[in-house]
C-alpha cells in the first residue's frame, strides 16, 4: 500500500480474461453481446496452494463437455508500427496512428479459421485485433475501453469469431519500458467444433467479473515503498485466466474506502455490466469511524447501480507483515480492524464474504513466498495463488 493515494501510477493491467468473448465496443460474440478480454501465463502450484488448484483443476474437468480443440499457433512478428484506432472513420486511413512502445504483426493470413484466441497487450483507444479484407482494407477490430483515464495500456486474453470477408489479421503488443509484454501469441481454429470445445474449458465464460480495491488489487509488487510498482500478472489477471470470466480491474495503489468512494462517485469505476463484483479494502489505514461509514456507502452505492441477477462479493484484507524489519511494516493493526469490520458487516447485510485474511495461502508462514519484496505486497507466485485462492471461493459461492 502508499501512505498516499497515487492517482496516477505507472504502468497498469486494466481488464483480464474472457474467453470466447470479444471486447466492448468493437466485436460480438456469438450471443451478440459485447465483452472484454486479458491474458495468461503458467501457474504456481504447489503448498498452501495445492489444495485450491487440484479442487479447482477437478471441477473443471468435470464441466468439460467437449474434447481438446484442434489449434495452430500462429506465427508473429512485431517489426511494425501501424496502429488502428477504435473511432469510426470515413476514411479508414484516418485510423492509423504510431505510438512510442507500441508494435504491431504485418497482415497475417486467417482466412483458414473459423475462430481466435489470443493473448495480447492492447489499450482503450486502439485495436488490439484488427480484420481486413482480400485488398487489406479495414474491417472491424477489438481494443479494451474500459477503467481509469489513465489506464492506457492493459493486456487481454480472449477470442472472436473472424468476421465474414476477413482474410488478414493485424496483432499489436507493448513492447516499451513500462512492463512489456513478452508472452503474446494467437491461437486459431479451424471449425466451429474445434472453437466450441475452447469455448467448454472456461467454466466461467460470459461472466464479467469487476475487482474493486487498492494496490493489492491493481498489482503492486512492493519493489519499493511508496512508489507504485505495478504489473501486469495481478489476481484479476489470473483470476480471469483460471476462470474465463473478463475481469475488469478497478484497484488503485494507495487509496482508502472513503476516497474510492470517491472515485465510484466519478464514474472512474463502473459496475453496471458486471456479474460478479469484488470489492477489497480496508489495507489503508483500516475501517474504523468515517472509513468504516464510506466503505458502508459504497457497498450501498454499489448494490444500487448492479444487474438484479449479479452478485456482490466481499473480501476481506490478507495478512500484512507484523516483522518489523520488513520495508512496509505498520499495516497489520490497520488489516485487522478492516477485517473484522468487513467479516461483520457481511453478516449483517447478508452479503457473500470471502475471508482471506483466514483462508488465503497469503498467511504468515508464507510471507517469504508471497509477500518477498515488503511484507505487504505479493509478488507474482502471491497473487497467481491468491487468485486461486479466490477462483476456488467463487466456484462455492456461485454454484
Amino acid at each position: 500500500m502508499r501512505k498516499r493515494y497515487l492517482k496516477h501510477g505507472v504502468s497498469v493491467l486494466l481488464s483480464v480474461v474472457i474467453s470466447g468473448l470479444t471486447l466492448s465496443g468493437c466485436l460480438m460474440n456469438d450471443g451478440g453481446e459485447e465483452t472484454l478480454t486479458a491474458n495468461h501465463t503458467e501457474n504456481h502450484t504447489e503448498d498452501h496452494t495445492e489444495e485450491y488448484t487440484e479442487d479447482y483443476t477437478e471441477d473443471l474437468a468435470e464441466g468439460m463437455s467437449a474434447a481438446a480443440p484442434t489449434a495452430d499457433v500462429l506465427k508473429l512478428s512485431f517489426e511494425h508500427q501501424e496502429l488502428y484506432t477504435v473511432e469510426n472513420s470515413v476514411n479508414n486511413a484516418d485510423r492509423v496512428i504510431t505510438s512510442d512502445g507500441w508494435a504491431s504483426t504485418d497482415y497475417v493470413d486467417v482466412s483458414g479459421y473459423y475462430a481466435l484466441s489470443y493473448v495480447l497487450a492492447a489499450r482503450k483507444d486502439v485495436c488490439g485485433v484488427s480484420f481486413f479484407d482480400k485488398d487489406k482494407q479495414f474491417i472491424k477490430g477489438t481494443a479494451v475501453g474500459q477503467g481509469r483515464e489513465e489506464f492506457t495500456i492493459a493486456t487481454t486474453q480472449g477470442s472472436v469469431i473472424v468476421p465474414e470477408g476477413a482474410v488478414y489479421a493485424r496483432f499489436i503488443t507493448y513492447n516499451g519500458d513500462r512492463d512489456p509484454m513478452k508472452d503474446a501469441s494467437v491461437t486459431g481454429y479451424r471449425s466451429k467444433a474445434d472453437y466450441e470445445a475452447y469455448l467448454a474449458s472456461r467454466p466461467f465464460s460470459g461472466l464479467k467479473i469487476a475487482c474493486l480495491g487498492d494496490s493489492l488489487t491493481e498489482g503492486d509488487y512492493g519493489l519499493k515503498v511508496g512508489v507504485a510498482n505495478v504489473f501486469y500478472r495481478n489476481y484479476p489477471y489470473y483470476l480471469a485466466q483460471l476462470t474465463g470470466a473478463t475481469t475488469v480491474n478497478y484497484g488503485y495503489c494507495g487509496i482508502t474506502s472513503s476516497i474510492y468512494l470517491e472515485e465510484y462517485r466519478a464514474g472512474n469505476v463502473d459496475v453496471t455490466d458486471a456479474d460478479v463484483v469484488i470489492l477489497m479494502l480496508g489495507t489503508n489505514l483500516g475501517l474504523e469511524g468515517e472509513l468504516g461509514s464510506a466503505y458502508e456507502q459504497l457497498v450501498n452505492e454499489v448494490r444500487e447501480d448492479l444487474k438484479a441477477e449479479a452478485t456482490l462479493v466481499l473480501v476481506t484484507p490478507p495478512h500484512a507483515t507484523e516483522d518489523v524489519t520488513r520495508p512496509n511494516y505498520g499495516y497489520d493493526q490497520n488489516v485487522k480492524s478492516a477485517v473484522e469490520f468487513v467479516r461483520a458487516f457481511a453478516a449483517a447485510e447478508g452479503l457473500p464474504l470471502i475471508d482471506a485474511y483466514a483462508d488465503s495461502p497469503i498467511q504468515p508462514e508464507n510471507e517469504d513466498k508471497y509477500q518477498s519484496h515488503d511484507g505487504l505486497h505479493m509478488n507474482e507466485a502471491g497473487y497467481e495463488a491468491f487468485a486461486e485462492f479466490v477462483a476456488e471461493e467463487l466456484r462455492k459461492i456461485l454454484k
